[in-house]
């Protein structure tokens, strides 16, 4: 059995540095409770070893973080994710008078910044993302001027076709799907600028499951169902290789489930919230498995 890596694998910058603010915070106050508002990152191994050490996460399906912040005590000390934050929480901490690290990932931040710089330019903001994402929900809180695309868009008068338009995106999309998209958006709106990129960290790792090697046979991309980057990856080896076998698998345990002890050629993939350690162990369990 031949075992494959495919690289990168790892934690992207963002989540380096997000996990770095939120250990920053407990090392700065460390007799109070750090509180994470929602994932700080989409991996729940990662959220366990935050617990581990005294960094609690507050996330309840069905709530949003504007919610779970209300919900934190007075002059608290929170962290808000790495896929940015409704403005509206920057009130609300206000008011509570609440200690804030903001862990946004550096790419995130850098898309806020542009939309906030286009809107004061009176340009028409198209926004590219998945509705209930914490990322879309933060860009789209900036203005009720932000339209969040879909394909409706295309059919209607909403938008005048000679408009001045900038198109952006989650940073954490399908890059496939999304140059579909672009091709639309230009169609029907010529004078659309459309600076949409997937962060390097996913489109890497999208690409670079569309280039695995014809033998392999099986394929297990490491990671959270909940984490957007990681479900993309499924979608592009579905997409790029419809007839290979793929799962997604978040530990050791979900790998010793699956059948793969026939298998003659394994690649490895790993969502960019993945725990290095996380792929370290499974690499090995497999590697045993072959002999």
């Amino acid at each position: 059995m031949k075992i494959t890596i495919i690289k990168p694998i790892g934690y992207c910058f963002g989540v380096t540095e997000a996990l770095k603010i939120a250990k920053r915070a407990k090392l700065e106050h460390p007799t109070k409770e750090v509180t994470i508002i929602g994932m700080l990152v989409h991996n729940e191994q990662v959220i366990k070893q935050l617990e581990e050490s005294g960094i609690k996460t507050l996330y309840e399906k069905g709530k949003s973080y504007l919610e779970l912040l209300q919900e934190v005590e007075d002059h608290s000390v929170v962290v808000f994710s790495a896929h940015g934050h409704d403005v509206q929480m920057d009130d609300v901490a206000r008011k509570k008078s609440l200690i804030v690290y903001d862990a946004i990932c550096p790419k995130v931040k850098m898309n806020l910044e542009l939309v906030l710089k286009e809107l004061a330019n009176k340009k028409k903001i198209i926004y590219i993302g998945q509705k209930e994402h914490p990322e879309t929900i933060g860009v789209l809180s900036l203005s009720k001027e932000i339209i969040l695309y879909d394909d409706n868009l295309l059919n209607n008068n909403q938008i005048s076709t000679n408009q001045s338009i900038l198109v952006i995106n989650q940073t954490t999309l399908n890059y496939l799907n999304l140059q579909e998209t672009f091709e639309k958006i230009k169609a029907k709106f010529p004078n659309s600028t459309i600076l949409g990129e997937v962060c390097s960290a996913s489109r890497l790792r999208q690409q670079a499951i569309e280039r695995i090697a014809p033998d392999v046979d099986a394929l297990l991309v490491v990671g959270s169902k909940k984490s957007s980057n990681t479900n993309k990856l499924i979608e592009i080896a579905n997409q790029a290789h419809p007839t290979l076998e793929t799962h997604l698998v978040l530990t050791l345990e979900d790998v010793k489930a699956l059948p793969l002890k026939n298998k003659k050629h394994i690649a490895v993939a790993s969502g960019a919230s993945t725990p290095l350690e996380t792929i370290d162990v499974i690499s090995k369990y497999l590697n045993n498995l072959s002999k």
